[in-house]
């Protein structure tokens, strides 16, 4: 799954840069410019916002059994006996996808900001 990801995010990463590349409201020179930075910003805000709806999507199809997990881990007291490496590397993945949602909801959040200034006029 996250090798899907990452080569979808590949694929349209070119547009949140695009989008944080864009001339601000105080930079964009005439109204035109202006329409044009909102269009790619836009862009960019949707491509980060359905990245980071995929990756929440992704957490909470495996919350339940990240949930399991903690519970077991808290249960034997986080013992190395009961450590299993494999486990271990689910829930920091399952952790990973959080953290993916996170970073893109905020790079949404940032361009979403960007975009109402750039149409405040």
């Amino acid at each position: 799954m996250l090798a899907a990801f990452g080569f979808f995010y590949n694929a349209v990463k070119d547009r949140i840069d695009a989008a944080d590349a864009a001339p601000s409201a105080a930079r964009a020179e005439n109204p035109e410019d202006k329409r044009r930075a909102a269009g790619t910003v836009r862009n960019g805000r949707q491509t980060a916002s359905l990245l980071a709806l995929v990756a929440l999507v992704v957490f909470a199809l495996l919350a339940s059994y990240l949930v399991h997990e903690i519970e077991a881990a808290i249960d034997v007291g986080f013992a190395l006996a009961a450590y299993s490496t494999l486990d271990v590397i689910f829930v920091v993945l399952a952790f990973g996808w959080l953290g993916l949602a996170a970073l893109f909801g905020w790079r949404a959040r940032k361009l979403t900001r960007k975009l109402r200034d750039l149409e405040a006029d």
